[in-house]
């Protein structure tokens, strides 16, 4: 898909080291059509997307695509997301995509965000109302919403979340997931114990959720971790961070991130009759997760040698078990 007058987009990959940092930035390049890409190391995340928005401004940029690292996106369902936002109402703030995600096992939300820089201005003031919330940027979308400025998400997958990721960001997703999605747990940690059978990275997950349920409050922001602290905590464990990432480990992310893209288009998801396709309004994406009930049933196994089969997930239940009961019997457990 040929992407028109790419110098008026401004690419930014929010970079905190990611172990894909570097994959993920070539897959933006591509789906970009050769769009300036930028790369962006702020914390916390509302400095960050503050910082990124004027940047967006001053640039003088018609559209500006924020990836974060942890996301390996498939260069046609970049572009394809790209010609989504170009579709929205004039009115509409961003565009999120939606990921294949490795922790949820599902697809969700997130990782993506195109946003109309016309709009950049007001985004930012609606960010220092939302700037100390756990969650600045969804938050300041749902603000803008609330004046009249919608967004909307992806009806398909643009690529994968949180694959190959290094042991201490893994660590890190735990301990967070303990307070930003503890309403979740009691899907997750059942798919996480079954995973770790297989995959280190669940293992270091659990260690990282068994802490931050026994911590008094959630860590600010990824700055607030010692990496050494981690790798001590986890050696007890037998677990040690992985290597840099190979050439063939590279060619299995991106067949995964193809592959997801791929199957969300094959299932319909482009064209299947719902308000404003392809896109959902994202208070309605909000209120009623997901828009394509097929989209929670669908992940492609990721291994370290490469690009296997598909598997599926039940969809999780909507029963939610209190934070206090669930700490108590994740740790009788450990």
């Amino acid at each position: 898909m040929t992407i028109r007058d790419p110098a008026r987009i401004l690419g930014v990959l929010r970079d905190s080291g990611e172990r894909t940092a570097d994959i993920s930035e070539a897959r933006m390049l591509i789906g970009l059509g050769g769009a300036r890409v930028e790369r962006v190391s702020l914390s916390p995340l509302s400095r960050s997307l503050d910082f990124t928005l004027e940047m967006a401004s001053m640039a003088q940029a018609e559209w500006l695509v924020v990836c974060d690292a942890d996301v390996v996106v498939d260069p046609s369902g970049l572009a394809q997301a790209l010609e989504c936002a170009r579709l929205m109402p004039s009115n509409y703030l961003a565009l999120t995509g939606t990921v294949a995600d490795w922790y949820f096992g599902r697809t969700r939300p997130g990782g993506l965000r195109i946003y109309r820089v016309a709009h950049a201005g007001a985004a930012r003031c609606h960010l220092r109302g939302t700037a100390r919330l756990e969650r600045p940027e969804s938050s300041m979308i749902q603000s803008m919403a609330e004046a009249g400025f919608s967004s909307g998400v992806t009806r398909f997958s643009i690529g994968v979340h949180d694959l190959a990721q290094w042991h201490r960001d893994s660590y890190r997703k735990g301990f967070f997931f303990a307070h930003k999605h503890a309403q979740k747990l009691s899907d997750l940690v059942p798919r996480w114990r079954e995973m770790s059978a297989e995959h280190d990275e669940f293992r270091v997950a659990m260690i990282g959720l068994a802490d931050g349920l026994t911590s008094d409050s959630a860590a600010p922001d990824v700055s607030a971790f010692d990496p050494e602290q981690i790798y001590d905590r986890l050696a007890r464990f037998g677990l040690y961070e992985r290597g840099p990432m190979d050439p063939s480990e590279q060619r299995a992310i991106q067949d995964q991130a193809a592959y997801a893209y791929r199957h969300s288009v094959r299932s319909g998801w482009l064209t299947n009759p719902l308000p404003e396709s392809p896109f959902a309004r994202w208070n309605e994406y909000r209120r009623s997760e997901p828009i394509v009930a097929a989209s929670r049933d669908v992940l492609v196994d990721y291994r370290r040698r490469g690009f296997t089969s598909l598997i599926g997930w039940p969809r999780p239940g909507h029963a939610e078990r209190r934070a206090k009961s669930l700490r108590e019997k994740l740790l009788g457990q450990s």
